[in-house]
């Protein structure tokens, strides 16, 4: 059941934050280290059940990739609000943040307690508004698991490599870091390439090839047998708007 919540206490939560900017993720080293370290802890091999012919999903990695693409947050999705606009918009940003101190829909928070994941959390899930979706890099690296060759240095085994057609927000990049394969990757977006280049330069490992190439899969022709796998979550035609680049 939902309290009552005074002006007083969503204006305090309002000013409190619009001085502080938006809730970005951390892009500090330590805090993407430790995200990092939880990620390659994490047993992925959880995640596969093959009588299901299901791979499951953790959020391992999840913010770690979001945290290099802070213009994820004003793409748009069809017709639906972007967070960006919920945040520039006074009368929305207080409505949610009212639904967030009353307990509606989100765990009831005092207003001093409200930290930058429960407004993260509001703006993804605002009524009519929606975020663009990043694949799971535990999930992707299952896949890779499955699928790729790992590196053998007692029997000469090399890691395969896999053909990320449409690379995304990282998610598949840091499933493959993860997994120790090979990743060559094609996203014609400027900032999101400049994302990806921020993943492969911090985590990337120096004894696997890491190739990330600015422009659409449709243009890119790989050298030949340099694949071992295609793997990748396509574009949503014209409902995620990623960029207005020619």
């Amino acid at each position: 059941m939902s309290i009552q919540v005074s002006d007083a206490a969503v204006n305090e939560v309002y000013d409190t934050w619009k001085a502080k900017g938006f809730p970005h993720y951390p892009s500090d080293y330590n805090w993407r280290k430790t995200q990092f370290a939880k990620m390659i802890r994490f047993d992925r091999s959880t995640l596969l059940k093959p009588k299901q012919k299901v791979v499951g999903s953790s959020a391992h990695g999840l913010s770690l990739a979001w945290s290099y693409m802070p213009h994820h947050w004003g793409i748009q999705c069809g017709t639906m609000k972007t967070p960006m606009e919920i945040w520039n918009d006074e009368e929305h940003f207080k409505k949610g943040i009212r639904k967030l101190l009353s307990g509606t829909f989100w765990e009831q928070k005092e207003y001093h307690n409200i930290t930058a994941s429960d407004l993260r959390s509001v703006l993804r899930r605002y009524s009519g508004t929606q975020a663009v979706s990043n694949f799971r890099p535990t999930s992707a690296a299952v896949i890779y698991d499955r699928f790729l060759e790992k590196a053998s240095p007692l029997f000469g085994g090399k890691a395969g490599t896999t053909w990320d057609m449409s690379c995304g927000y990282g998610g598949r990049l840091l499933g493959a870091i993860a997994a120790d394969v090979n990743y060559i990757g094609t996203d014609p977006c400027t900032e999101t390439y400049e994302g990806l280049k921020g993943i492969r330069d911090d985590w990337g490992n120096k004894n696997r090839t890491i190739e990330i190439h600015k422009l659409g899969s449709e243009e890119f022709r790989p050298d030949y047998c340099s694949v071992d796998l295609c793997f990748t979550s396509p574009p949503y035609f014209d409902w995620e708007k990623y960029s207005e680049e020619d």
